[in-house]
């Protein structure tokens, strides 16, 4: 694994996430503590798996794999946002599109 891939990975995932979730409205300290938290854990797990995962599975193109990945990450971090804030709804929506965003402009940028 080429670790400063990983970095940048998850540089590019903070700010960009992060840029989404302050364009609603989210700048509460506590907030951005979780946030960083949660971003950093999800980020270098998801890039360690697909790391692994290429490895073993030759003969799966693998953004159906990483596709499946991005949908547990959504799925995990709203259930940790949800944790320490209310409105349920928004927070999905918001880390639905942050992952989304963050997602394409990664492709983009380090393709699959």
């Amino acid at each position: 694994m080429d670790w400063i891939y990983l970095w940048l990975a998850l540089l590019l995932t903070l700010v960009l996430e992060g840029i989404i979730f302050f364009l609603f409205q989210y700048r509460q300290r506590s907030f951005w503590e979780i946030f960083l938290y949660v971003n950093v854990a999800s980020n270098v797990l998801l890039n360690v798996i697909v790391y692994l995962l290429r490895g073993i599975i030759i003969d799966i193109p693998a953004y159906y794999y990483i596709l499946v990945l991005e949908i547990a990450v959504i799925v995990s971090e709203w259930k940790v946002y949800c944790l320490f804030f209310p409105n349920k709804k928004k927070l999905l929506l918001i880390t639905i599109i942050a992952n989304v965003f963050s997602f394409i402009i990664g492709a983009f940028i380090f393709g699959f």
